[in-house]
């Protein structure tokens, strides 16, 4: 298969050849593929998969990166013929010169003395090659108090990075207040605080830690305020269906627990088709707690059906759905807090979705795919509904969008299949529409395995249930010279440390093939293997994992698949907590025990009233951390 289709990942460089200098029949030079990534990170090693794609005797291949004329790190390896192998190379040291001197990867491959192959490619430097993240006690401050300040540092592989940080702070004009130089901490973590004056300048305050010239940033705010008295929460489901009836409830409770007794005002914001039409329930009594009722109204444009909805809407209507605001005020002070919540207004009682499913064709393969139908809330069917039945029909075409073409007359008509000598309107009329029917077992899924045609271009499934319709429609966007594929199935869900097996299947005869995983800008696996291949996915796989799988045909085409799994993130470091009293009164000693997995462990603790938090959180987000583990 065409190589594009695989190595075209932004951030890596592909070589691959068959060396043309002849030598001796008995040592032919080997064709090659090389894989490394583009970027270079100051502390990280940079590794190569090589693949000797002919069972020719063993090459020794050694690779370096030079800088300014100067080798600053290189290694080699021995790679047996018909293998595929990692090489290692140890970090790079940074320098001032790393910003603007371009770095350049060269790889030879040498057989008893003699080069087979040379390679090489221009590298860029990306100085981030650790992440830190800020933490601060609360998200808003009073003029007069401290904020306290935590950064952590740890490196790609979450481990801690033990160098000087530099911090600064900057008011909301920009000038900068304070800064601290070379700071060590412990573990990676620096922990220190800031004394605001009694007149400071009112607004956004920010926070910059920076090590290797890469900065974090961390925002806070300065302002007068009181502190809630309670809190106000709107429970209501996430979806209904439209047309039903909303049911929720609403609680208010002073910080420490106890119910709030006022009243409350409820606004409903329908907004359908652009437009928006707000209900208002006022003076209603609440004494902590208080359920509502609210009947949604249709009375907008409702298509026949699912893809006439699409048609209609598609594009410029936004979703349906419910905006509910609560206003409770407490009879005590007359003070009054709001909250407020989302509702999604489902257009059909149940939902079908195709799931775990190849993204492009591949001819003459089998194509499994597993339908999903649920209730609009993503439930489970009921037990009446699983004695029903759902159709699904199947229609393979030998066009696709991507073959039509401008003809003499200024007018779109077919290419010319490379599949096919007939091509047109009479080649569609060729193809079958394939109707099944299928029971919908308790967990509403349903495997389908579809045998795809030697010459189809187009495959269109549409599923139906009840009120509900799904199409999935995918193509072939790529034909082999030699309508040679392979496949990999849809593994069990991945777990760190357990073995997952990959299913490879081919419409030619193979019994192995070469595999490559490259997880965020980094070779992290690479080998070969029976058609089952067996991994053990680490940590430093998360959060995505790009498995490649590729084999040589006998014609000497690159016939290749590639998968994404999802790397669940696992703590490598299990930390508890328990408190010794779960309720205690004030000026009470309460204890909180922290237990971790490993010894000399740096546990950082944040402890804020709960009026703090209510007023916003500026602790490190899961977003926050996502961003962390992805570079």
């Amino acid at each position: 298969m065409d190589l594009l289709q695989v190595w075209g990942f932004f951030g890596f460089i592909c070589f691959t050849a068959a060396a043309n200098t002849t030598h001796s029949p008995e040592a032919p030079d080997p064709s090659y593929l090389l894989l490394a990534a583009r970027s270079l990170r100051p502390g990280v090693a940079t590794t190569l998969s090589v693949s000797l794609l002919t069972r020719s005797s063993s090459v020794n291949v050694s690779a370096l990166i030079r800088h300014k004329d100067l080798i600053i790190s290189s290694n080699s390896t021995i790679v047996s013929g018909g293998s595929t192998q990692l090489l290692t190379l140890p970090p790079i040291p940074e320098s001032e010169s790393s910003y603007w001197s371009t770095y350049t990867l060269e790889v030879k491959g040498h057989r008893g003395g003699e080069e087979v192959f040379s390679n090489s490619s221009q590298l860029h430097f990306n100085p981030k090659g650790s992440s830190t993240f800020l933490q601060t006690d609360r998200s808003s401050y009073l003029p007069g108090q401290v904020v306290k300040i935590r950064a952590v540092s740890v490196l790609p592989d979450g481990k801690p990075l033990q160098r000087p940080l530099n911090i600064t702070i900057n008011d909301p004009r920009g000038n900068l207040l304070r800064q601290w130089l070379d700071v060590e901490g412990v573990l990676g973590v620096v922990s220190t605080e800031f004394q605001l004056s009694e007149n400071p300048p009112l607004g956004q305050w920010c926070i910059v830690a920076t090590i290797n010239r890469v900065s974090s940033e961390k925002c806070f705010h300065v302002l007068y305020y009181d502190l809630p008295k309670f809190e106000v929460v709107t429970n209501a489901p996430s979806v209904i269906l439209r047309g039903g009836t909303l049911r929720g409830s609403v609680t208010a409770k002073y910080v420490y627990g106890k119910p709030v007794q006022g009243h409350m005002n409820i606004t409903f914001i329908h907004k359908f088709h652009g437009f928006q039409e707000a209900y208002t329930e006022e003076g209603e009594e609440i004494d902590g707690e208080a359920d509502f009722l609210f009947d949604v109204p249709d009375h907008s444009y409702r298509p026949r059906s699912k893809r006439q909805s699409e048609m209609f809407y598609e594009g410029n209507m936004e979703e349906e759905g419910l905006e509910i605001i609560v206003n409770v005020t407490e009879h005590l002070t007359g003070l009054t807090y709001s909250s407020s919540t989302n509702v999604s207004l489902a257009q059909y009682r149940y939902e079908s979705s195709f799931q775990d499913h190849p993204k492009i064709l591949r001819p003459s393969l089998m194509l499994p795919v597993t339908l999903k139908i649920s209730t609009y809330n993503d439930e489970p069917l009921p037990r009446e509904d699983q004695r029903k039945t759902v159709k699904v029909s199947v229609m393979q075409r030998k066009q696709n969008p991507w073959n039509w073409s401008l003809n003499e007359n200024k007018e779109m008509e077919p290419r010319r299949s490379n599949t096919s000598e007939s091509y047109g309107i009479k080649e569609e009329e060729k193809m079958v529409l394939e109707e099944m029917e299928f029971p919908v077992p308790a967990d509403g899924l349903i495997p389908l395995n579809i045998q795809i045609k030697n010459d189809t271009e187009t495959l269109t499934i549409d599923a139906y249930f009840e009120d509900s319709h799904s199409t999935l429609q995918l193509y072939s966007i790529y034909t082999s010279p030699s309508h040679s594929y392979l496949q990999i199935k849809t593994p069990e869900p991945p777990q760190v440390g357990s073995p997952l097996e990959l299913h490879v299947d081919s419409n030619f005869p193979m019994s192995e093939v070469h595999y490559i995983v490259m997880s965020r800008g980094q070779v992290v696996s690479a080998g070969k293997s029976s058609r089952v291949v067996v991994l053990f996915p680490e940590s430093t796989w998360a959060p995505v994992a790009c498995i490649i799988v590729y084999c040589v045909h006998p014609s000497g085409e690159i016939v290749n698949d590639v998968m994404h799994l999802p790397i669940t993130q696992t703590l490598q470091n299990q930390v508890s907590l328990s408190w010794s009293e779960s309720k205690t009164r004030p000026t009470e000693e309460v204890t909180l025990k922290v237990s971790v997995a490993e010894k000399h462990s740096l546990v950082g603790i944040l402890v804020v009233d709960k009026a703090s938090k209510l007023m916003g959180s500026n602790d490190i987000t899961m977003k926050t951390w996502t961003f962390c583990k992805e570079f």
